[in-house]
C-alpha cells in the first residue's frame, strides 16, 4: 500500500473479541475490520510499527497461503496409509494394480506356448495369483473401476486353463495306466529269455496290447501326444518280438506241413495229398476213362 503524504499510519489488530493480523492503515478506519482509529490513544486496535518501520500484510498473507498448501498436500498424500485409505488414493493400490496386470498379461501370452503339463500348471498359478492380488484392492479405491474392467477377462482365462488342466490330468492318468501295463509286460517278457514260458509270453502280449490301447486314447490336442506316439511305436515293436517268440516256442504240428516237392495229387507217407486236378480236396484223383494199356489184347 502506497504511503499517503501528511498522514501518519497506524496499525490495527482488530477488536478484542474479533482480532486479526496486524494491518497498517492510512485512513481513519481499518480496511480489514472497519474499526475507527482511536483518538490520540494507543488502544487495543492500534499498534505503532516497531522501530519506526511500517508493517505490510502481504508477506504474512503469502506465508499463510504456502503453509495452508503444504498442510493440505500432506493430508492428501497417497503415501500416508491412514489418510489415503479414507481418500481412496493409496499409492500401494496403484502399484499392486500395475504389477498384477503385467503378471496376468504375461501368463495369458505364455498359455499358448506351453509344451508340458508342468508349464501349464505354472501359467495357471501365475494368473490365479494376479487375480487374487486384484481382488484385494478395496471397493472405495479410485482405481477400482479399472480393476473391474480387466478382472472378468482374467477370470475367464483362468477358467479355460482350469478346464484344460482337468483334461490333461485325465490324460496323465491314461499315460500312467499304460506305463503300469508296459512294466508288467516287460517283467513277463524277462521270464521268456531263457525258456519258452507260454503263460509269460501271453501275459506280455496282453499287457503290451493294453498299454498301446490306452495310449491311442490320448487325443492329438494333448500335451502328451508326442510322448504317447513314441511309446506306442515302442510297444508295437515289443508285440512283434512276442509273436515271433511264440511262433518259435510253439510251432505248428508236423503233419500239417506239406513238403513243397511233393507232386500234386500224390499222397505221401504222412497221409496228405498234394493239390492237383482234384482241386486240393485231399482225395486221390479220379481213375482215367477208357481201357488201360493192360486191357488191350496181347495178340491180334
Amino acid at each position: 500500500m502506497a504511503k499517503q503524504s501528511g498522514k501518519k499510519s497506524w496499525v490495527c489488530t482488530g477488536a478484542p473479541v474479533d482480532p486479526h493480523d496486524d494491518f497498517e492503515n492510512f485512513t481513519p478506519n481499518c480496511s480489514v475490520c472497519g474499526m475507527e482509529r482511536p483518538n490520540g490513544k494507543q488502544g487495543r486496535g492500534e499498534k505503532e510499527p516497531p522501530n519506526g518501520k511500517k508493517l505490510s500484510v502481504l508477506p504474512i498473507a503469502i506465508a499463510s497461503g504456502v503453509a495452508i498448501l503444504l498442510v493440505g498436500s500432506w493430508f492428501s498424500s497417497p503415501h500416508i496409509p491412514g489418510l489415503c485409505s479414507a481418500l481412496g488414493n493409496c499409492q500401494e493400490w496403484s502399484d499392486r494394480f500395475s504389477k498384477a496386470k503385467q503378471q496376468a498379461a504375461s501368463a495369458q501370452d505364455d498359455a499358448g506356448n506351453v509344451t508340458t503339463f508342468a508349464e501349464l500348471q505354472d501359467v495357471r498359478d501365475r494368473l490365479d495369483q494376479a487375480i487374487a492380488s486384484l481382488r484385494t484392492i478395496p471397493a472405495n479405491a479410485k482405481i477400482r473401476p479399472d480393476v473391474q474392467k480387466v478382472l472378468p477377462g482374467y477370470e475367464a482365462s483362468l477358467k479355460t486353463l482350469e478346464a484344460r488342466l482337468t483334461k490333461e490330468s485325465s490324460f496323465q492318468k491314461q499315460l500312467g495306466t499304460a506305463n503300469t501295463a508296459a512294466t508288467a509286460a516287460a517283467q513277463a517278457w524277462q521270464k521268456t529269455e531263457k525258456s519258452c514260458d507260454m503263460e509269460a509270453l501271453e501275459k506280455a502280449r496282453t499287457d503290451w496290447e493294453k498299454a498301446k490301447a490306452d495310449l491311442e486314447k490320448i487325443p492329438t490336442s494333448s500335451l502328451l501326444l508326442a510322448s504317447a506316439k513314441t511309446k506306442t511305436g515302442e510297444y508295437t515293436q515289443k508285440l512283434k518280438l512276442v509273436d515271433n517268440r511264440i511262433t518259435i516256442c510253439n510251432p505248428p504240428p508236423i503233419d500239417t506241413i506239406r513238403d513243397p516237392l511233393d507232386p500234386p495229387g500224390i499222397e505221401d507217407d504222412r497221409g496228405t495229398t498234394g493239390t492237383g486236378s482234384n482241386g486240393g480236396n485231399g482225395q486221390p484223383p479220379p481213375a482215367p476213362s477208357g481201357p488201360t494199356p493192360l486191357e488191350k489184347p496181347l495178340w491180334p
